[in-house]
């Protein structure tokens, strides 16, 4: 079942347009699609509309791109404008999140190996004995102990570092947190499987 689109219907679609978006600058529009190097999807954003509606807009005003879009860098996003360059950590803080960085590293390889081995086990259909049940129960537990004493060296690197370096080790540990969530629902989700 096709949606009625208030934009095909006959007459003038930059009166729809209007009145679907008050306020929408069609000139500002047009020109950042034919004249700007962004990606439909960000002029939306920047005009507050959706992708579809900015190619739908240009689709039926003709508009033709003359300029290419541009790639985003790569890398790590840039600083909001006003904000102070992040200082670098002293040495022991650097030492710290090098390590907390690597225990991560290991225990989601673990964590990895554990996963393939189980989902093995489960796609040959094979019964799964007490010997290994017990010592995935026992792997968890450590993994559940190292993922808690991970946390902790973070929580007091972090503290640590939140007096001068507050903003610095705000950036920090954002990729931290997101690793921490990621492996604590993968623990999750693989202590419920074993007690399947």
């Amino acid at each position: 079942m096709e949606q009625d689109d208030p934009l095909e219907r006959e007459g003038d679609w930059k009166l729809r347009a209007g009145e679907l978006f008050p306020g929408l600058d069609l000139a500002a529009l047009e020109h950042d699609v034919v004249h700007g190097d962004m990606s439909l999807s960000r002029i939306g954003d920047k005009h507050g509309i959706s992708q579809w509606y900015v190619g739908k807009f240009a689709k039926l005003g003709g508009w033709v791109r003359l300029v290419g879009t541009k790639s985003l860098p790569r890398g790590r996003r840039p600083r909001p404008f006003g904000t102070p360059r992040p200082k670098p950590g002293t040495p022991s803080e650097r030492r710290r999140q090098l390590i907390v960085k690597r225990l991560f590293g290991l225990l989601d390889g673990k964590l990895k190996e554990l996963e393939k081995r189980m989902h093995g086990r489960q796609n040959d259909g094979a019964p799964q004995s007490a010997a290994d049940a017990e010592r995935e129960a026992r792997d968890l537990a450590t993994f559940a102990r190292l993922l808690d004493k991970v946390i902790e060296l973070d929580e007091a690197a972090r503290k640590a570092a939140k007096g001068s370096h507050a903003a610095a080790a705000a950036m920090r540990s954002e990729d931290a947190e997101a690793i921490r969530r990621e492996l604590a629902l993968r623990i999750e989700r693989l202590s419920r499987t074993g007690e399947a």
